[in-house]
């Protein structure tokens, strides 16, 4: 049989010594030692060590984003990290976790950032099951790509390992889809802004109906798409409590203010982009989750 442990280390072996001839060449093609190896080795990523914490990023928008800000952070803290920069795809991951893997095939790193394309976690998960998986939102992509919302949250309900601590946006009512029947989840979001509005100004909303009863969701106000805070009459579906809210924004002097737990911070943002406030209080869920100081993490953007 071609995939047992023997034709891992060969898969390996050859990815590595890849590596060395783009160095030599001077290319840089960084998903060429993941083809090689799994070229050789089809189930390469089965024989990987995943004994060091996973923390995935998915979602339609902020996946690389969010993947460098914790990459960054991670690093300033000494730790070593592999992090697949956008290249999602199984070998795009296989490439990047080869880079910090030895010889014998075991994990050399500290901590794995991986950005897995919410389309495909259906592959990724089937080899790599993630401690902690954030989710940004999830909006209609290409039609080609991603057909349809319901297609793309189901992928990601059905396949997201029973094991993972999910950390979730609030305000995108499709997030709270993926959180049904799921234990430990962390919401995070932004509070009304004076931007919000209270009727429907886009042409596309990914959700309209209910997916539990199938009545028409009201929202108290709009930020964009199918953004906001949203609640069935019948009380089946509701904006869920963040655990990490942003109270204040101030955009234009790139500060926000945040209630954690029930305590009052205040963190830099790092652009004036209502988008990147998104995502860094994920980015601060997920640390001070993993027992970060919030003040060390702020420092950090």
């Amino acid at each position: 049989m071609r995939n047992n442990r023997f034709f891992f280390l060969l898969g390996l072996w050859a990815a590595k010594l890849s590596k060395i001839v783009l160095a030599i060449l001077k290319k840089k093609v960084p998903y060429v030692p993941g083809y090689v190896a799994m070229k050789i080795c089809p189930q390469f990523l089965t024989f990987m060590d995943y004994s060091k914490p996973i923390i995935a990023v998915t979602g339609t928008n902020g996946k690389t984003t969010i993947c460098a800000m914790l990459a960054d952070y991670y690093r300033k803290q000494g730790q070593k990290v592999v992090n697949n920069q956008g290249f999602n795809t199984l070998i795009g991951l296989a490439s990047y976790l080869i880079y910090d893997t030895t010889l014998s095939g075991r994990a050399n790193y500290d901590v794995a950032v991986l950005e897995v394309d919410e389309r495909t976690t259906f592959k990724s998960f089937a080899y790599i099951k993630p401690d902690y998986m954030i989710c940004t939102n999830l909006f209609r992509d290409s039609m080609a790509d991603n057909g349809h919302t319901e297609y793309i949250t189901h992928i990601l309900k059905t396949h997201t390992p029973e094991k993972t601590r999910l950390i979730l946006n609030a305000d995108d009512p499709l997030c709270l889809i993926l959180a049904q029947d799921r234990k430990n989840v962390i919401w995070y979001g932004i509070d009304r802004l004076e931007s919000d509005y209270r009727e429907v100004r886009n042409i596309v909303r990914d959700l309209i109906y209910c997916p539990l009863c199938g009545e028409e969701l009201t929202y108290d106000y709009y930020r964009y798409h199918h953004m906001g805070k949203y609640r069935c009459p019948n009380g089946d579906f509701s904006t869920p409590k963040s655990d990490y809210l942003v109270t204040g924004l101030d955009l234009p002097g790139r500060r926000m203010q945040l209630m954690v737990h029930g305590q009052t911070r205040c963190c830099d943002l790092i652009s004036d982009s209502l988008f990147n406030a998104y995502n860094q209080v994920c980015v601060l869920a997920l640390l001070c989750e993993l027992g970060h100081d919030f003040d060390q993490v702020n420092a950090s953007f």
